[in-house]
This record gives C-alpha cells, sequence and structure tokens, in this order.
C-alpha cells in the first residue's frame, strides 16, 4: 500500500479513519475523485487501496510538489537512485547542518529554471524529499520569493522513505491525473459521479501558527471565503463534497468564521493529534472541521463492513442477545461466509480478524458495542464491552537524554522499524531510565503460545484455551520482567489484548515461578521523540482492570 512520502502541515495520515467514516455512503458507486489541494496524499493514497474510482485527479498550486508527484509517477527508481547519494553523502558528512544548508542553497538556486534535465528534475525532487525530512518540524514553507526557509532540525535518526514505500507510490500514481493548477480548475474534471475533497491551507488558530506559505503566496480568511463561493458553485453541480479546516474555536469559543461561511452545509467536529508546532505542550489533540453537502455515510472500513455484515448474517448473529452471553465463532465458519468474494482483505480471516484499533472494527461491531478476540487458533468470541484502551497525549516537556551510547550507529539510520527503534532506546538506555527497575537485559522477542487461562469481561467469563500471542520486546531484569508492544507510527488506542494476553503469559512463567513483577508498557517512535506508557492491570483476572501508571518522552540530547 502507498502512502504518503512526505510530512505535510495539516497531514491526514492520523485522520483517516475518522475521515472514512464521513465519506459517502454510496462512494463505491461513483467513478471520478477529485483533490485540489494534494499536499503529502494521505486519503488520495488511502482511496486508491480502497475504492475503485476510473478517474483521479490531483492537483496544487504548489509546482515544486506537483513536480515530486510527476516524477515518482514517472519513475520512483531514479528517485531513489538520486535519494539513496544524497543520504550517503548526510550520513558520511562530518558537519551535517552545513550540509543540509548546501542541499537547501542549491535547491533555491534552481528554482523556476526553464530548462531543466530530466536528470535535474528526479534530483531536485530528493532533495526536496531529504530538505523535508530534515528541517526544523518537517516543514515545507517558502518565502515570497519561492525559496526553501525552513533551518536545520539536527534530528539524530531522520525517517527517510525506503527504497520500496516510494516504488509503492509509484505504482499507485499510474491512475492519477496530476494537474499544477489551483482548485478553480477542479470544475473542469467534475463528471455526475464525482467526489471532491478539499484540504486547503488551515486557517490559523493562534498569532504563532500561522504556517500556509506552502507556495509564494499566502492563504488568509479572503481566501477562505472565496474558497466557500466556489464550494457553493460545486454544490449546484450536485456532487459531493468533503472540506478539512482547523476549528478556531480551539482557541475562542466564539469564533464562528467557518461556522457562519458554511451554515448551509453539515459541519462536525473531530479529534486531531498535531506535531507539527514548535512548542512541544501545543502537540496536543485538538477540534478540527469536517464539513459535508450530503448526509448519508459510509461508517467504517469499506473492506471489512460488507463482508462482516454477511457473516453476522449467515451465523444468527444478528439476532444474538450480547447482555445474555458472548457469541463463538470459527475461522471456518467466517471463510464459508466469505467465500463468494473477490478481493483477499473481504475474504482473509486473518485480515478480517484483525481489529487492532477501534478504526479496525466493522461497522456491524461498533453497532452493537462488541469487539472480537481470539481463544484457540481457529477459534474466536465476539463479546460486548470496551476492548480497547486509549493512549492519551503526553503534554509534558520532553527528557532531554544522554545516550550511554558513546559513538554514532549508522545501521540505526537505516529503515524504520519498530525493532529498530526498541532496540536504540534499549541500548540508548531509555528504557531503563522510564521503567526504574535497575539494569534490563533483552531476552523476550517474537510469538510464542499462551498457557489456558480465564478472564472476565464484565460480567462474562471467557476461557482462552491457548493462543498465539506477540512481544515485541521483553527485558528482565533483578526483580521485573518489561513487556514492550511497540508502534512507529502515531495511534490513539490499542485493544487490550496486545498488552493483556502476553502479561497473563508471562506472569505465569516468571511471576507464579519466580516471584518477578510483570510491568507491560506501549512505546512508539516519532520523528525525533521516543514516547513510552506504562500500564498495569489491577486485577490479574480482569480484562478491563488496565490502568495508566506513568507516561515520558525523550528526546536524544544533541
Amino acid at each position: 500500500m502507498a502512502e504518503p512520502f512526505l510530512k505535510w502541515a495539516g497531514g491526514k495520515r492520523q485522520l483517516i479513519n475518522e475521515i472514512e467514516w464521513y465519506l459517502p455512503k454510496n462512494i463505491h458507486k461513483m467513478d471520478t475523485y477529485v483533490e485540489p489541494f494534494i499536499g503529502a496524499g494521505a486519503l488520495m493514497f488511502h482511496i486508491l487501496d480502497n475504492y475503485n474510482f476510473k478517474n483521479i485527479h490531483i492537483s496544487d498550486i504548489n509546482s515544486e510538489l506537483i513536480l515530486c508527484y510527476e516524477q515518482l509517477k514517472l519513475s520512483a527508481d531514479k528517485v531513489v537512485k538520486e535519494l539513496q547519494m544524497i543520504i550517503t553523502n548526510y550520513s558520511d558528512s562530518e558537519n551535517k547542518e552545513d550540509y543540509f544548508y548546501d542541499i537547501r542553497k542549491e535547491w533555491n538556486a534552481n528554482i523556476g529554471l526553464k530548462d531543466s534535465t530530466l536528470s535535474s528534475k528526479f534530483k531536485r525532487v530528493a532533495q526536496i524529499i531529504f530538505l523535508n525530512k530534515t528541517c526544523f518540524n518537517g516543514l515545507f514553507r517558502v518565502n515570497s520569493k519561492g525559496e526553501f526557509n525552513v533551518p536545520y532540525g539536527k534530528y539524530k535518526n531522520p525517517s527517510f522513505p525506503t527504497e520500496q514505500s516510494l516504488i509503492e507510490v509509484h505504482k499507485a500514481l499510474q491512475k492519477v491525473t496530476i494537474h499544477n493548477s489551483s482548485y478553480e480548475e477542479s470544475i473542469n474534471w467534475i463528471k455526475d459521479k464525482t467526489f471532491i475533497y478539499f484540504d486547503p491551507p488551515y486557517r490559523p488558530i493562534s498569532k504563532t501558527s500561522s504556517f500556509v506559505s506552502y507556495s509564494k503566496g499566502d492563504f488568509n480568511d479572503e481566501n477562505q471565503k472565496e474558497l466557500a463561493a466556489f464550494i457553493e458553485r460545486i454544490d449546484k453541480l450536485k456532487v459531493k463534497f468533503l472540506l478539512s479546516n482547523s476549528d478556531p474555536k480551539n482557541t475562542n469559543k466564539n469564533d464562528n468564521f467557518f461556522d457562519d461561511l458554511y451554515n448551509k452545509f453539515r459541519i462536525e467536529r473531530i479529534n486531531a493529534s498535531r506535531a507539527i508546532n514548535s512548542d512541544p505542550k501545543k502537540r496536543g489533540k485538538i477540534s478540527e472541521l469536517l464539513i459535508r453537502n450530503y448526509s448519508n455515510l459510509n461508517m467504517g472500513n469499506p473492506s471489512k463492513d460488507i463482508p462482516w455484515a454477511k457473516i453476522f448474517e449467515e451465523n444468527g448473529i444478528n439476532n444474538h442477545n450480547f447482555d445474555e452471553k458472548p457469541f463463538y465463532i470459527t475461522a471456518k465458519q467466517i471463510k464459508e461466509a466469505c467465500q463468494d468474494f473477490k478481493k483477499t482483505a473481504e475474504k482473509e480471516v486473518r485480515i478480517l480478524c484483525y481489529q487492532a484499533q477501534r478504526k479496525d472494527k466493522p461497522k456491524v461491531f461498533t453497532e452493537k458495542g462488541v469487539f472480537l478476540l481470539p481463544i484457540k487458533n481457529g477459534e474466536y468470541v465476539i463479546v460486548k464491552g470496551e476492548g480497547y484502551v486509549d493512549i492519551p497525549n503526553i503534554n509534558s516537556e520532553p527528557i532531554l537524554f544522554d545516550s550511554k551510547i558513546d559513538f554514532r550507529l549508522y545501521s540505526n539510520e537505516v529503515g524504520n522499524s519498530e525493532m529498530q527503534h526498541l532496540d536504540f532506546a534499549h541500548a540508548a538506555g531509555m528504557i531503563e531510565d522510564f521503567c526504574d527497575v535497575g539494569n534490563l537485559y533483552l531476552t523476550i522477542r517474537g510469538r510464542k503460545y499462551t498457557p489456558p487461562f480465564s478472564f472476565r469481561i464484565g460480567n462474562n467469563l471467557i476461557d482462552q484455551k491457548s493462543v498465539q500471542t506477540e512481544v515485541d520486546a521483553g527485558y528482565e531484569g533483578k526483580n521485573h520482567v518489561v513487556l514492550i508492544e511497540a508502534k512507529n507510527t502515531g495511534v490513539d488506542d490499542i485493544i487490550i489484548r496486545q498488552m493483556y494476553y502476553p502479561f497473563r503469559k508471562w506472569s505465569e512463567d516468571v511471576t507464579v515461578k519466580y516471584g518477578k513483577k510483570v510491568i507491560t508498557v506501549f512505546f512508539e517512535k516519532r520523528d525525533i521523540e521516543y514516547l513510552f506508557w506504562m500500564y498495569e492491570f489491577t486485577e490479574e483476572n480482569d480484562y478491563n482492570s488496565i490502568r495508566l501508571v506513568k507516561s515520558a518522552k525523550y528526546i536524544i540530547s544533541r
């Protein structure tokens, strides 16, 4: 699956599942998708992976951004070749900050060159990817001359896109028509069955958050009003649209700018986590706006909703009383109900049963307030209750941490995996510092089978008969064992099972036998920050007894 290759202020990667919920109910019957402010393209890539639009048009007034899409559509290999050369030179450079400014100077010197060769265009795209990943806060910002003016970010381990990820972008873009134009031109691409998504530069919600200069001109309140007038024209064409923007009420409850501007349309407020802010205290959850001109909503994950609706129907689950007892189902029953579907995602049991976050739950699960758990290989239980735990935002100042490593780890800078970030966090001493239980040694990793055990969810007693469970990393100390569940992207919640099943398995192996306490930790790596949350189960046999003990985020000192 293709994913955004640039970091973009206001990017929608973390909001895809909320946006998916608010897409039109009949979106699968539409044939044209239009996105005039393409940015990093998170929703566009999601649309490409989940729907079958015949026509897809993207555009942006930012010619440098559009150049990236055009050149990656033409050849990912040539962009990768240029990017790898830059990364290698950067890694070998004794003064990385100087190297960054040399690349920025060269990129600015070549703005608007009309006689650019094809090879120079590939190099330019590689340069902007490099600058985007190494500049301060991952911004793309230019001055009135179109010059990139974001300073060096001083990241110890910048996260560059992999060769395979850029190849996936290349493959996805073969279906896309790319335009370097303003949003007004999008009216020429609209047909009867069109869905258009507007994601303009956000209206600043504070005096210090005005990062709207992603092209030579700003996007001010007058521009917002002009866009609203254009959207009214779109609405009269009877096509469906969705628009994202900031919510002024985050800072001023009496600011009705958008409520007044779009008062004839439906306005939703959804929660978002925003990381592009120079003040870490302001990198928290805020509300954002989704504005639409339709009532019937998609409300779910398209690749799972229809199959699970059929599974519920064919197995009589719709009539089951979940208040009285859970419903047990086998992989064989799931497979038989979905045998006529064509797509792998619609009939593969493993994919259908992957519900690691609330956003992964099919619509029928959400409607009935139930969730899915494995209880034996090939057997599952559908039970009513809260199956997930929130991963709250960490608003405290990051801890500037002096790594125990006294030399640079070059191999750690290759790739962007959960294991890699965990191994570095352990080698640097962050895990020991956060857990505060003395020296810890890596002793557990990978999949193992749990012993049989029983547990409660509400009034239901669940018998788990032994399933395969996974620990991303486990560390043993003199009196403790620390189990870590890790992600390399930000999440709002995870299914409790991912911490509870390993907790029960290793409690049986080390607590009962040797008296060592099991500590459960959730870990994320976000840009330059290493984030930790420690949880505990206050009652061993109660699935929902999980509670947050403490949290912290670290940045390696420079």
